[in-house]
């Protein structure tokens, strides 16, 4: 059973949170399922100790109470190695247009662990980065997101690097996922940006 929910979030930390999000391949709905999973799982938050619980509670009501301004409150879990870098990208390309060419295919959870010892990027972002780039070749909609300069970079490859067929069928498969991305709040952006590139011819 899904269970909608009506959140009011301050719309400079909502904005922030998706640039920081999108370089992890995530959107604000996936992330909230993964933190209540873990909060369940855990039955507790584990970046804070038992010391500190009560404590941050009453910084939260301090929060709210005062609003205080949204740039003292930074997510503790992300830092700069968790951002895709072109280096990452780039290895992702080079293994999936290595085993394209082998067998036309994805070896899973292989790549992404090669990925992941040859540039660092994690494996969860490495499968999401594999997936995209397979869907698009075989003009199947997406329902994840990847950076959306990433997205630009990789059509290029495929036009350049690989046969007419996959070019075309990664403008069908973009075609086919923006309604589903428009049907989403947190992926609204990025299908209104893949509907103007289709739609300007300059890919």
């Amino acid at each position: 059973m899904v269970k909608s929910l009506n959140l009011l979030l301050d719309v400079e930390i909502t904005t922030k949170a998706q640039d920081i999000l999108e370089d992890a391949c995530l959107d604000l709905q996936t992330f909230f399922t993964m933190c209540m999973k873990k909060l369940i799982k855990e039955q507790g938050i584990s970046f804070l100790s038992n010391s500190t619980f009560n404590e941050s509670r009453e910084q939260a009501a301090e929060f709210k109470a005062s609003e205080t301004k949204p740039e003292l409150f930074k997510r503790p879990f992300m830092n700069e190695k968790n951002k895709i870098t072109p280096v990452m990208r780039d290895c992702v390309w080079d293994i999936f247009k290595e085993q394209f060419d082998v067998n036309k295919k994805i070896n899973y959870p292989y790549s992404e662990q090669v990925a992941n010892l040859k540039s660092g990027i994690n494996q969860g972002s490495a499968h999401i980065y594999f997936l995209f780039l397979n869907n698009l070749i075989a003009g199947v909609h997406n329902t994840r997101i990847i950076k959306f300069d990433d997205l630009i970079c990789y059509l290029n490859y495929i036009k350049t690097q690989l046969p007419e067929y996959c070019f075309r069928n990664a403008i069908i498969s973009l075609t086919k996922s923006i309604p589903y991305w428009k049907q989403h709040t947190t992926l609204y952006s990025f299908a209104e940006k893949v509907e103007m590139l289709i739609s300007s011819k300059n890919i």
